[in-house]
């Protein structure tokens, strides 16, 4: 036999539900990961002015990103490739700067080679690397050139 609801059992099933529902609505999709891509440089030690470059990407989802370095980043100096691509790239010429599209899987780690050549002995300039992410901010490195003395 059923008893019927009160008010006084009424307000208490509505106090236990509400907060449950309130947790569930305000969860966000990735809330809880503030990691970004990284991008960093090092010296290639098998090329003259050359970098070797490292896309990290330390979240728990995939992400596409764009890596973009100016054809001439200073007069005299231009860029002289990509070594050591690994995995589907696309690589394209726009806007006066060489362009690599690719994806890097969750806590993985890309790394290539780029180098620059120089027309004239003794000048110098900065190459900026720029990086895009789907979901990340966009981060700018500058790297000196010349490497090497």
């Amino acid at each position: 036999m059923s008893t019927p609801a009160t008010r006084r059992t009424v307000l208490r099933a509505a106090a236990w539900t509400v907060p449950a529902v309130t947790v569930v609505a305000a969860a966000p999709a990735h809330a809880a990961s503030a990691a970004r891509l990284t991008l960093t440089w090092v010296p290639d030690p098998d090329f003259d002015n050359g970098i070797r470059v490292t896309v990290g990407n330390p979240t728990a989802y995939a992400e596409s990103f764009v890596l973009r370095t100016p054809l001439v980043p200073a007069p005299d100096i231009s860029f002289n490739g990509w070594t050591d691509l690994q995995g589907p790239w696309e690589i394209t010429i726009e806007d006066d700067n060489y362009v690599a599209q690719s994806t890097i899987d969750a806590g993985a780690m890309v790394t290539f080679g780029l180098s620059w050549f120089f027309e004239t002995a003794g000048v110098s300039g900065t190459a900026y690397l720029t990086l895009v992410g789907s979901l990340s901010p966009t981060l700018v490195v500058g790297v000196p050139l010349p490497l090497t003395a």
